[in-house]
């Protein structure tokens, strides 16, 4: 758990939590979300009672496990661990060996909680789950006061729950970025489908086309019509996605339905099903579709210029290889470097 909203400098004071380190909302919501702990853990055959909270030194971490403790109606607090200690903890540290300290000087427990800060909270939850499957489902970013669970044995834990202290705003800025990714899927598949007829009727008056030219054009643009399905289907299935959470049926759930990596609703948060289910879409769909489309087009483009001799060849490997490498550069030169800090 990433301890919730802290009180800085410069925060008007009335937004103080008494003279805890939390602001008025941080409070509330790790009230809330030890309140949907306590309502979650008897699913896994487990009681309040069960349940050791240890945190970091900082008052902050301290004063959202005493704010989840009451929400929780009381349990076994810990003392507070050095080894979660931020400036103990850098990128050099090993996460293996720092989560076996953790257990060791946690105590036997049947349920651990883990209150700290960011990016190390991240970063051991990353360690846990990163190897499990969870490229599909997206990355794991942990909110202020929000609560990661884990199951199974400490070497094979995996993710099955998120509770967040508060996801109005969250909601709706998922909502957003789904509808931009909706208008882009819509966009190319209208773009896709007219390079698909313009090829179709360019590759059918080629003239003295041969046998090999034919298939190569063939495939270029099955991979085109392929490539606008998956356009519009994406765009589908977003649109789904922007369906109010208070239409979302709600049939009894089984351990098929769910793919590794997703966490369960109920009681996880509906930001967290929304921001799973776009990156599995875009991952699935939209980015399959994308290289089907560039792909269909290099094949349509050969057949239609028709290299005859060796060296028309090798212009056109060269060609195909540069594109590709600079398209790789520019994307890897190109890519957001993201994090988040307490």
């Amino acid at each position: 758990m990433r301890h919730a909203e802290a009180f800085r400098p410069g925060t008007d004071p009335d937004k103080r939590y008494g003279g805890s380190a939390l602001t008025n909302a941080g409070w509330r919501g790790a009230l809330a979300v030890g309140a949907r702990l306590a309502d979650t853990l008897p699913e896994r055959g487990l009681g309040v009672e069960d349940v050791t909270i240890v945190c970091a030194e900082s008052q902050e971490a301290g004063d959202t496990a005493s704010g989840l403790v009451d929400g929780l109606g009381g349990c076994q607090i810990a003392k507070p661990l050095d080894d979660l200690d931020p400036t103990t903890w850098t990128t050099a540290s090993d996460e293996t060996e720092r989560w076996k300290r953790i257990l060791e000087r946690s105590g036997q427990t049947k349920a651990l909680v883990i209150v700290g800060h960011d990016p190390q909270m991240s970063w051991l939850l990353h360690h846990l789950v990163g190897r499990r499957g969870q490229r599909r489902a997206g990355q794991l970013p942990l909110g202020r006061g929000e609560l990661a669970m884990l199951d199974g044995p400490p070497e094979e834990l995996g993710l099955q729950w998120v509770l967040s202290p508060g996801d109005e705003k969250l909601i709706e800025d998922l909502r957003d970025k789904i509808k931009s990714k909706m208008d882009s899927a819509k966009l190319l598949g209208a773009f896709i489908t007219a390079v698909l007829v313009f090829a179709a009727r360019e590759l059918a008056v080629l003239p003295e086309a041969g046998g090999w030219q034919l298939w190569v054009g063939g495939a270029g643009l099955t991979m085109l019509a392929a490539a606008t399905a998956a356009y519009f289907a994406t765009m589908f299935m977003y649109d789904g996605l922007l369906m109010p959470a208070r239409m979302w049926p709600s049939p009894k759930p089984t351990e098929r339905e769910l793919p590794r990596g997703f966490v369960r609703r109920p009681p996880s948060s509906a930001a967290w099903v929304l921001y799973q289910n776009m990156m599995r879409i875009w991952l699935n769909a939209f980015v399959p579709a994308t290289g089907l489309g560039g792909g269909g087009a290099l094949l349509v483009t050969i057949a239609l210029v028709r290299p005859e001799d060796a060296l028309a060849w090798i212009g056109v490997v060269v060609a195909v290889g540069g594109v590709a490498a600079c398209t790789w550069l520019i994307a890897e030169s190109a890519r957001p470097k993201l994090g988040v800090s307490d």
